[in-house]
């Protein structure tokens, strides 16, 4: 559990070009409130404050609200809340763009990087390694470094060494505190994908100096929810910059994402959530990455529309505007897209739902059309496990596809996450005692 940092000092309001003296600053992880004495003295909101704090040095705090006011024996007061914290920074408003570089750490990249030399000893000596540069990469509109090396402590007692993984940020033009989250956020669900664990992001450095930003701490319960294509770091190294790249330049991939690892970040998401994410997200990966002109399972439709256009040939402004308005019975559905990944389903599902592969995605079709248009899912699948596992199965899927179209095109590589993927399946229906589906 996080514990509460007090700081105490002095708030500016540069508008009313007027301070409040001997005030509290606290900050709990992404709670941070100032303890105002004097309720009178504060009336709105503000967008931009600064601040002077012990050990804090200057600070400007963003987007501020009026809290709860108290009174007791001490007398009156009142909280400010404030969303985010920038240490040794005067903005003059909230959207201001000022970060040009950017220093983080990653506990779960820490974890990930393996291989890499480390602290050696010979009797009574020891060598620390010097940092090393893992890679270089530029996308579009900045550039990244990441290093992996050993921060140190001393006391009078001991001397220690921490090994960490360094990320190194430099942007092409500043960002600004929102710009900034999102980019953050961005590669927190890189680090997720790559590594299956809660990404542990903490900035560290801001424009090349030690100060730090807060109230920009993101959740991760990555680790609640294991089962996971597994992406080695030595495996994927020399594909890295691709990846990166790729993450951050490839926009029509970000929906896919987002659906893909909603249930890492919310574990408790529900069966039927997690099972419309996965299909919704096929279809956008299919639309976006393979095509969109592809044969139709079932033509008996357009063979219909066409057969309605004749009987409309009369009647020349009714057959415009019932062409225009059937346009989209050419499209695609998600059976037509299923089914362009059956021999990679196949694969990866073997023989777990225990009957053919193409009845198994009819009925990942209709209980997607049963959840969209009545909310029940249970008329094809009885129970609960059944939709997590078919859902399980398209996650799989998908994983596999995005490693493959962030770069990774080794033969033998995507052999083994198609083994490694059917056998998360296999393994979670043996667990769960899953017998197949009874037609």
């Amino acid at each position: 559990m996080e514990t509460t940092q007090r700081y105490f000092g002095k708030l500016f309001f540069p508008i009313e070009k007027k301070s409040i003296e001997n005030i509290w600053l606290n900050i709990n992880g992404n709670k941070i409130f100032v303890e105002i004495p004097n309720p009178g003295s504060v009336s709105e909101d503000w967008a931009v404050l600064h601040g002077e704090f012990n050990k804090l040095g200057t600070v400007s705090l963003i987007d501020c609200s009026i809290g709860a006011s108290s009174h007791g024996f001490g007398g009156e007061g009142c909280k400010l809340n404030v969303h985010k914290l920038i240490q040794g920074e005067k903005l003059s408003f909230n959207r201001q763009c000022f970060i040009s570089t950017i220093t983080l750490t990653s506990s779960a990249l820490n974890h990930w990087i393996m291989g890499i030399e480390g602290i050696t000893h010979k009797k009574s000596t020891f060598t620390v390694p010097e940092f090393k540069t893992i890679l270089n990469v530029s996308t579009a509109y900045f550039d990244l470094e990441i290093k992996v090396g050993y921060k140190n402590s001393f006391s009078y007692t001991k001397t220690s060494f921490e090994r960490d993984v360094f990320l190194y940020a430099s942007f092409n033009k500043p960002l600004n505190i929102y710009d900034f989250y999102v980019w953050k956020k961005k590669i927190e669900k890189l680090i997720v994908y790559l590594t299956n664990d809660d990404p542990g992001v903490k900035v560290i450095g801001l424009n090349r100096s030690f100060e730090r930003i807060y109230g920009i701490d993101s959740k991760w319960e990555s680790h609640n929810y294991s089962h996971s294509i597994k992406f080695s770091f030595h495996e994927i190294r020399s594909y890295l910059p691709k990846i990166i790249k790729s993450w951050f330049d490839n926009k029509n991939l970000d929906s896919v994402i987002d659906l893909l690892l909603e249930k890492k970040a919310i574990p408790a998401l529900s069966p039927q959530k997690h099972f419309l994410n996965m299909c919704v997200a096929l279809e956008s990966f299919h639309k976006n990455f393979i095509g969109k002109n592809i044969p139709l399972i079932d033509k008996t439709t357009l063979d219909n529309r066409e057969k309605i256009k004749t009987l409309l040939d009369k009647d020349k402004e009714l057959l415009r505007w019932f062409s225009e308005k059937t346009t989209f019975w050419k499209n695609p559905t998600l059976i037509d897209r299923i089914y362009f990944f059956k021999k990679e389903l196949q694969d990866i599902n073997k023989n777990v739902f225990k009957i053919p592969i193409e009845d198994w995605m009819r009925m990942v079709k209709n209980t997607r059309d049963d959840l969209s248009h009545e909310g029940r899912y249970n008329k094809y699948f009885e129970d609960y496990f059944t939709l997590f596992l078919s859902s399980y199965a398209l996650e799989m899927l998908l994983q596999y596809r995005v490693i493959m179209l962030l770069g990774v095109d080794d033969k033998l590589l995507k052999e083994q996450y198609l083994k490694n993927a059917s056998g998360n399946i296999s393994l979670v229906a043996s667990l769960n005692n899953f017998k197949g589906i009874k037609k």
